[in-house]
């Protein structure tokens, strides 16, 4: 019984120490992911609609987007305006066939990560519905 706990664990860690942490630069109308702090959001977007807190992690909602900082620091924009177009060229509302064509991989469980700029891109229905800049990913291997 030992044995096949310690096997388990050993399976466990390798599996985990394959991840790997990816630091990214995106940005949405002046604020960028890792960078813009609440004061320089507020004082490029004004006061948001509602603020909200899960954890830690304090989020701004605008008309069209949201802003979640880590402590005081931007992590994450996500856009649902239509009108933004990513720096792939993609929209809120374009076909999950557009997205796959554009990026060269497939939708899995609702999402899609372009690894290399640090996008996630959430599908419902066999649309966009949602843009994400993220300023960190852990991704696996």
């Amino acid at each position: 019984m030992n044995k096949v706990i310690a096997i388990l664990l050993v399976g466990m860690l390798s599996v985990a120490a394959t991840a790997e942490i990816f630091i990214y630069e995106g940005k949405y109308e002046g604020i960028q992911v890792g960078v813009s702090s609440k004061n320089q959001v507020v004082n490029l977007k004004g006061k948001p609609i509602r603020k909200s807190v899960v954890l830690s992690d304090e989020t701004f909602h605008y008309d069209g987007f949201q802003i979640r900082f880590d402590r005081n620091t931007v992590s994450t924009i996500s856009i649902v305006n239509p009108e933004y177009s990513d720096p792939n060229g993609i929209s809120v509302g374009f076909s999950q066939i557009v997205l796959e064509a554009v990026l060269k991989s497939e939708v899995v469980k609702d999402t899609l990560v372009d690894k290399n700029k640090g996008i996630i891109y959430w599908v419902e229905n066999g649309v966009v519905s949602k843009i994400v800049i993220a300023y960190k990913l852990k991704l696996n291997g």
